[in-house]
C-alpha cells in the first residue's frame, strides 16, 4: 500500500565509500591547479587558472609546499567528458577534506560540507564528500571544477580517499529529475512565483553557502517543469529528499502536504532527517506545472539540502524503498506508533 506521505529517519548520506556501490568512471586523482587566498571569481567556469601552482590531489597541502598554512585555498581542475558518460547521473567524490569545502561545477554551485568562519565555523573533516551533479551542470567537452577549502588548523586541503566522477548502483529511478537550479525568495510570500527577479539556488543544497549565511525563518523555492508525454498516464510520487527544518509543498497552487506544526513554527528536532515523498493526484498535473516549497528554518542550516529530488512512478518508488529498506522502517515506525501487531 502506498502511503500519501513517506517519511523515515535515517543516518546521514555521508557514508564511507565501501558501504555503497560506487563505480568510478573518471579518475581525478593527480595534478590540480591551486592558489592560496580567496576570490569569488575563482568559482567561474570562465576563469583562467593556468598560472596557478600545481598540487597533487589527494594530499595535505602541507606536504605540497604550504607547510603551516591555515586559511582558505582554492583548487581547480578541467575534465573533458563524452556524451556517453553523461547518460547516467554522476557524483563528484572528493574524499575527505580538512576542514570545510564549497564546490562548483562549470560555475554552478554544487554543495558544501562543514561551515566557513563567516557562518559560524564548523569542521567537516570527517565527512566523505560525494556530491550528486544535477542534470545540465555538465556538458560534453571541457568542464571545470572549483573547490574552495578552509583549514582551521593542523593539516589542510583535499586529504585522502577516492577522488573522481562516480556512478551509483542504487541510483533512484527518477522519471523526471527536478534537481538543479530553482528560484528562491526569502520571507513568507506564497506559492505564486515572485514577479521580481528572485535569487537562483541549487537544489538540493543548503542555502547558507549560496548567499544567505544568516537567513532564518521562512523562505520559498519555485520550480516549473513540463510533464513528458510518456508520464501523462502514470501514477507518480514527488520525492523531495530532506528539508531543514519544516516545509509545505504546493503543486499548481494546491497543497500536497508537509510537516505538521509549520504555522506554529514548532520543531520537534528531527524533521530535517526525514525523507519526504508525496503521492501526486493526476488531476493536479498538466502540461506545464509549477512547484513551490515553503521552508521554515529555526535551527542552524536551512533549505532543501539533500536529494533525491524529482518525480518517480509508484512502481519505481516502491522498488527503491524496498531495495533500501525504507518502507519496512516506515511500517515498523507506524506499527510502533499505533501499537499494532504484525
Amino acid at each position: 500500500m502506498l502511503l500519501l506521505l513517506f517519511l523515515c529517519t535515517l543516518a546521514s548520506a555521508d557514508v564511507p565509500d565501501d558501504e555503497r556501490h560506487w563505480t568510478r568512471v573518471v579518475d581525478l586523482r593527480g595534478p590540480w591547479h591551486f592558489r592560496l587566498g580567496d576570490d569569488p571569481a575563482y568559482a567561474s567556469a570562465a576563469y583562467d587558472h593556468e598560472a596557478w601552482e600545481p598540487i597533487f590531489v589527494p594530499s595535505p597541502w602541507e606536504e605540497e609546499g604550504y607547510w603551516g598554512y591555515d586559511g582558505i585555498g582554492w583548487y581547480r581542475r578541467s575534465v573533458r567528458l563524452t556524451e556517453r558518460l553523461l547518460r547516467d547521473p554522476l557524483y563528484l567524490h572528493l574524499g575527505r577534506v580538512d576542514d570545510v569545502d564549497q564546490v562548483w561545477v562549470n560555475g554552478h554551485f554544487l554543495g558544501s560540507s562543514g561551515r566557513f568562519p563567516e557562518s559560524e565555523y564548523e569542521t567537516g573533516y570527517y565527512v566523505h564528500r560525494a556530491y550528486r551533479i544535477p542534470p545540465g551542470f555538465l556538458k560534453a567537452g571541457p568542464n571545470f571544477i572549483a573547490v574552495r577549502v578552509y583549514d582551521g588548523g593542523a593539516e589542510g586541503g583535499i586529504l585522502e580517499g577516492p577522488v573522481g566522477l562516480f556512478t551509483l548502483d542504487e541510483e533512484p529511478d527518477l522519471a523526471l529529475d527536478l534537481s538543479g537550479t530553482w528560484a528562491f525568495q526569502p520571507g513568507d510570500g506564497g506559492p505564486e512565483p515572485p514577479r521580481d527577479t528572485p535569487a537562483m539556488l541549487t537544489v538540493p543544497a543548503k542555502w547558507e553557502p549560496q548567499g544567505f549565511p544568516t537567513l532564518g525563518g521562512f523562505a520559498w523555492y519555485y520550480r516549473s517543469f513540463t510533464l513528458p508525454n510518456r508520464l501523462r498516464d502514470d501514477d507518480l510520487v514527488l520525492v523531495l529528499g530532506r528539508v531543514d527544518d519544516l516545509h509545505e509543498v504546493y503543486l499548481n497552487g494546491e497543497r500536497l502536504g508537509g510537516t505538521p506544526r509549520i504555522e506554529n513554527r514548532y520543531i520537534r528536532g528531527d524533521e530535517w532527517r526525514e525523507l519526504r515523498a508525496y503521492r501526486v493526484p493526476p488531476s493536479l498535473l498538466g502540461g506545464k506545472n509549477d512547484l513551490a516549497v515553503r521552508v521554515y528554518d529555526g535551527l542552524y542550516e536551512g533549505g532543501i539540502y539533500e536529494g533525491p529530488i524529482g518525480l518517480m512512478t509508484v512502481e519505481a518508488f516502491d522498488q527503491w524503498n524496498s531495495d533500501n529498506g525504507l518502507l519496512k522502517r516506515i511500517q515498523d515506525q507506524l506499527r510502533a506508533f499505533f501499537g499494532l501487531d504484525d
